[in-house]
């Protein structure tokens, strides 16, 4: 039996959102599980900024219409009393900063709708980097350059799951704050270019980030 106020964390789940009952079937069966910390993801790839603002606007409210069982996680204290509580702590996250275009300032916003942590770039090249699916890795650019700092400022988590290796270990040198890969596994346990190198495993740890 699980001790009560253990925090137990998806930190990036995938659930089907345009299907309203679907993803209140699927947040609350990690309730019923005994998880206590979902991280929702709203958006990647190409998913413009609408979908992103309409699918966290429908996370919010629903979960703020049903504060016996869920609420919205944005701080720590936050994760620590829904374990407490015995409800499901409620966070959302982006994959990839397509949506925000050109425009910096986003990631601001991004944050203040609750999102905490974003990848800079899914797969395939965008404005900030390269992906891991990318013939050849560019590196980080100057946008993303410029993303990163704003990153660090608002203190939205920065996770490099998805990206190329070049531009993996050029965010990390480039990062004061914690960098995590919230969803990879070590490429030596088996070769897949989602998977990373020890390298980049060490420059995690050495931001003091997680994998």
């Amino acid at each position: 039996m699980m001790q009560r106020g253990t925090v137990v964390w998806d930190n990036h789940a995938c659930l089907p959102l345009h299907d309203t009952e679907r993803w209140v079937e699927g947040i609350a069966r990690y309730r019923a599980a005994g998880v206590t910390a979902v991280t929702i993801n709203i958006g990647d790839a190409r998913e413009p900024l609408e979908v992103l603002i309409r699918t966290a606007a429908s996370i919010r409210h629903y979960v703020q219409q049903h504060p016996a069982n869920y609420l919205l996680g944005r701080t720590t204290a936050d994760l620590r009393e829904a374990a407490q509580s015995g409800r499901l702590a409620v966070c959302l996250d982006v994959e990839g900063v397509f949506a925000l275009g050109a425009q910096v300032s986003l990631v601001e916003f991004l944050y203040q709708i609750g999102v905490r942590w974003m990848l800079l770039v899914y797969n395939r090249r965008n404005l900030a980097g390269s992906g891991c699916h990318d013939p050849e890795d560019e590196g980080l650019t100057a946008h993303g350059r410029a993303i990163l700092a704003e990153m660090d400022r608002v203190g939205m988590i920065k996770c490099c799951s998805h990206t190329g290796y070049r531009t993996a270990r050029e965010i990390l040198d480039a990062s004061d704050r914690p960098v995590i890969f919230s969803h990879s596994n070590p490429r030596r346990l088996h070769d897949h270019p989602r998977n990373i190198p020890d390298e980049l495993i060490r420059g995690a740890a050495r931001t003091d980030g997680v994998i």
